[in-house]
């Protein structure tokens, strides 16, 4: 028997490889670079159906269209929805499935129940979840609970200390909430480094 060469999440190296560059295309926060990554997301789905990853990351690159306003929310959250449940559909303990589900909850259904639901299960099926804690720092900000948001953001620095996107966006959680040295202390690392 052959063992995996990367993990239980796909046995298909050319699948995850594309998932991999996919990710790091999506976090130039480019339009060549998001463009670049829902082709490699979407070929990662073509090597492998099964894997869920690259499916849970195409409703990240839908939502993200949406969030930075590059196109309509009414055409691109129903295809994040659909790519954050058939993630889920695939393996429902994948933690980036349900923060992108929670995201779609909060930003566009604005049923912040649910949102809260999601984002909990996010975070339980994996408690180092930088970028989902990031995303729950900033909810809780949006929500008034200005000490949760604070523990929230300052975790997911730490849990991604060379993430500069993780940083910057534990930085505007921060700032939301009026926490304006502990912002201050997270982006000077972070510019140090990049």
């Amino acid at each position: 028997k052959r063992e995996s060469l990367v993990s239980s999440c796909t046995a298909n190296l050319e699948a995850y490889s594309a998932f991999l560059e996919g990710r790091y295309c999506w976090n130039s926060l480019t339009p060549e670079g998001w463009a670049k990554s829902l082709e490699l997301y979407r070929k990662a789905i073509e090597l492998d159906p099964s894997f869920a990853l690259p499916h849970a990351w195409l409703a990240q690159h839908y939502g993200s269209q949406v969030f930075w306003g590059n196109v309509a929310p009414s055409e691109f959250m129903p295809k994040a929805r659909a790519a954050a449940e058939k993630a889920l559909e695939l393996d429902v303990t994948l933690a980036a499935a349900h923060g992108q589900l929670a995201n779609i909850h909060w930003l566009f259904d604005w049923d912040f129940a649910a949102a809260e639901r999601e984002f909990e299960k996010c975070l339980e099926v994996e408690p180092g979840a930088a970028l989902g804690r990031t995303v729950y720092a900033l909810f809780l900000g949006c929500r008034g609970r200005k000490d949760e948001a604070v523990r929230e953001a300052l975790l997911s620095a730490k849990l991604d200390p060379l993430s500069s996107l993780i940083a910057a966006w534990a930085v505007g959680a921060l700032h939301s909430v009026g926490a304006f040295e502990e912002a201050s202390d997270i982006i000077r690392r972070a510019i140090a480094m990049d």
